[in-house]
């Protein structure tokens, strides 16, 4: 072999890469998760390697924004070398022997970081040119990145140089104490520091070079390979000193970060706190890696037995209530009185014949407005409109948005006065809530653009960073925050985080208590919305609205007592009556559809037991099931006063019917078409049901970028490519054909 490999193979910078595959595979494991990430290899579905390719500060992509990714990789590096430097130096004693050791060791640590680094600018490189971003641009994130890189060690590095020129020589004064204490008796500590020492004594003689930094005023600084020349160290005073001064040094650098971190975490509803959600990611991979590398360093083999025993033993006592517990709840609505009884009697008890019959009587005056105001002089019936809204996180929720507001455009606003009921869950529900919202205060004050881009530009914006950033701060390092509302305080988890960031981004319009929906929905100024969540405790949907809905939940059967034979829904506003549900937060109402597991809390409610309440995507994504019930319910009514029943789905998937897969589906994608299959039975026997009334059901579906193959990210972010391909989405044949047929089917007429 030629003598330069041989000195190559030899260099300590390839034999630390060695030493991450063999001793310490989580080193290695750490950056091989960022770089499948990086590659979109991890997570694309759900958009996450667009939280490092494109990442957003306060709803920008700009130079700030990435030199918020770089300061967290920065971070990042900074814990690896820390770790690898606190590991290592027990086996490679000659590192002590440096005039700057920790600088001349992460010098020769960096291989692995910088070919991170490296794949991650190429990565940013490829996606920006994709999205044609302007050059200029590209440069100003890049430099953006590299400063936020180097930032952390600018600051850090000078921070423990000072800490160690004043803490070390007061360690060093006890150090003869220690090794005499150090060799007396038995324990823990004794086996841990002797086997340090011994270690540490011993060089490993398969290290021929490590690269130097050589700084000159003539010259600069370069790098060159230096030889090692066999020292180490007998010493035993001398070896305990630099192992303190090792130990100080990951102490002080963990300590900075956890500070920051948590003290930043304190600020986190400031927007300017609100760091970009990739960031958040990296820094709770940080957190890991300081914690893991800590409990290598004490227990050795046995670091993962002590990692799983305490992993188990923080779950233990945030279940037994020891630890800070956000709130997950529904603002507005009591926790502390006496609470709801949550069982099978109690709902059959509730769910009563009058009750039933009581709802279904003021939802017919309510429809018979409805019918009066879009009726007009007219004498021919009108046809009532159904809107489902399909789950799919914010992708869906500017999709519904687009679709309602072009809808509203072609037909001069007859969409939205012959639509009844909104129905659907996740996203859908947010963009559609927000839609009705733009028009109530149209009706209400008469002065808004209804169809600019300035309606979209809200919903739009991400309100994911919040989210990360509140799980890494307040969940991970238990930094509280808390949220005020109606009086009352609340500890903020990521469930209040993220109302907050769409209240903010919504102008706060939607942020209102429940019952200030009730009398426009009574008035028939604005379609009836159903928010349905499913209940994890047995599996029964919950329906929220400001009226009496009991009609959604039960069947027309009692027994003799008036109680109802089957309860497979909850009516939330008499059920939670006593705990004041219509003054609950309408936000946090809405937060329980969008309710995913993992990504968002379950809502709890005040019953005894608790109910938890979750998104109702995985039992009727598009809320068609909750509109083909109403229209049974209602079917007698239906078909004496409107002309026909149309039903629109605003669906952020293709129907199934409309391709065919040549692979096998996931469990998701599977449960999703059993969906579409029970629903068409359903509808089916709807028909059967109301005879000859008509019946037309229109599809604005979002089918994603064709010829990338590529379709918007089910996240909470969405990039400015993804934006723009669900704008276009709108003018694609299809969805032209369906707003073509909408109004043909809308009659023009006065509408009062």
């Amino acid at each position: 072999m030629h003598p330069y490999w041989t000195r190559l193979s030899g260099s300590f910078p390839i034999r630390l890469l060695v030493e991450h595959l063999k001793r310490h595979k989580f080193l290695l494991a750490s950056w091989v998760f960022l770089l499948l990430i990086f590659a979109s290899l991890l997570g694309n579905n759900f958009g996450i390697p667009y939280l490092f390719l494109d990442p957003e500060y306060l709803h920008k992509t700009d130079l700030w924004s990435f030199m918020c990714l770089g300061i967290s990789l920065g971070i990042f590096t900074l814990s690896f070398h820390m770790v690898s430097y606190n590991l290592y130096i027990r086996r490679y004693s000659f590192i002590g022997l440096w005039r700057h050791p920790t600088l001349v060791f992460a010098i020769n640590n960096s291989l692995l970081p910088l070919i991170s680094h490296m794949i991650l600018i190429f990565f940013i490189l490829r996606f920006q040119l994709e999205q044609k971003t302007p050059w200029i641009d590209i440069l100003r994130y890049l430099l953006g990145y590299g400063l936020g890189n180097i930032f952390p060690f600018v600051l850090v590095i000078p921070l423990l140089w000072y800490a160690n020129q004043r803490l070390v020589s007061k360690v060093a004064s006890g150090i003869d104490v220690r090794i005499r204490d150090k060799q007396k008796g038995w324990g823990w500590s004794r086996y841990r520091s002797l086997s340090n020492l011994n270690e540490f004594q011993t060089q490993d003689p398969r290290v021929g070079h490590y690269l130097e930094l050589s700084l000159s005023l003539s010259s600069g600084f370069s790098f060159r390979f230096s030889p090692l020349h066999g020292q180490s160290f007998r010493d035993k005073k001398r070896a305990l000193r630099v192992l303190d001064d090792v130990h100080l040094n990951l102490l002080l650098g963990n300590l900075f970060i956890f500070t920051l971190l948590f003290f930043s975490g304190l600020f986190s509803e400031t927007l300017v706190f609100q760091f970009p959600a990739g960031s958040s990611v990296v820094l709770l991979l940080t957190v890991i890696l300081m914690i893991t590398g800590a409990l290598v360093y004490w227990f050795g083999r046995w670091a993962w037995l002590s990692f799983t025993v305490a992993f188990f033993l923080l779950i233990s006592l945030h279940q037994l209530g020891f630890t800070t517990q956000p709130f997950n709840g529904i603002p507005g609505l009591s926790y502390e009185d006496s609470l709801s009884n949550y069982t099978f009697s109690a709902l059959r008890k509730h769910h009563s014949r009058g009750r039933f019959q009581a709802d279904i009587y003021r939802t017919e005056k309510i429809m018979e407005k409805w019918k009066k105001r879009v009726q007009g002089s007219s004498d021919s019936l009108p046809p009532i409109v159904f809107v489902c809204a399909s789950g799919g996180g914010i992708r869906s929720a500017v999709w519904t948005t687009r679709t309602m507001q072009r809808a509203d455009k072609e037909t001069n606003g007859r969409f939205f006065d012959h639509t009844f009921l909104i129905t659907g869950s996740s996203g859908g529900m947010v963009g559609s809530a927000y839609y009705r919202q733009i028009r109530l205060l149209d009706k209400l004050e008469k002065n808004l653009n209804l169809y600019s881009e300035e309606i979209i530009d809200p919903v739009e914006k991400s309100s994911l960073n919040p989210i990360a950033f509140s799980f890494l701060t307040n969940r991970v390092l238990h930094a509280p925050v808390f949220f005020h509302y109606a009086g009352k305080e609340y500890i903020q988890g990521r469930a209040l985080a993220w109302e907050n960031a769409l209240s903010r981004n919504t102008k706060h319009m939607m942020d209102l208590p429940l019952k200030s929906y009730k009398i426009p929905e009574q008035e028939a100024l604005i379609p009836m919305l159903f928010l349905t969540s499913t209940l994890g405790n047995d599996g029964r949907r919950l329906y929220v609205s400001p009226q009496g809905i009991s009609y959604m939940g039960v069947a027309d059967s009692f027994d003799d007592t008036g109680r109802a034979d089957k309860v497979t829904g909850v009516d939330y506003t008499s059920f939670f009556a006593p705990q004041g549900s219509l003054e609950a937060r309408f936000l946090s109402l809405l937060r329980l559809t969008i309710s995913f597991p993992v990504v968002m809390p379950l809502g709890e409610l005040p019953s005894t037991p608790t109910m938890y309440a979750r998104d109702s995507g995985l039992s009727d994504d598009d809320g068609l099931m909750d509109a083909l019930r109403f229209i049974y319910v209602f079917r007698k009514w239906i078909r004496n006063n409107t002309s026909e029943i149309i039903i629109i789905l605003l669906g952020d998937k293709p129907s199934v019917y409309e391709h065919v897969r040549e692979a096998p589906m996931n469990v998701l994608s599977n449960l999703f078409v059993q969906h579409a299959v029970r629903n068409d039975m359903r509808l089916s026997e709807l028909r059967d049901h109301i005879q000859d009334h008509p019946i037309t059901v229109l599809n604005l579906i979002y089918f994603g970028n064709g010829q990338k193959n590529r379709r918007a990210s089910l996240s909470w972010h969405l990039t400015q490519e993804e934006k723009k391909d669900i704008q276009e989405n709108i003018e694609i044949p299809h969805n032209l054909r369906t707003f073509e047929h909408l109004r043909k089917l809308l009659p023009t007429q006065d509408i009062k």
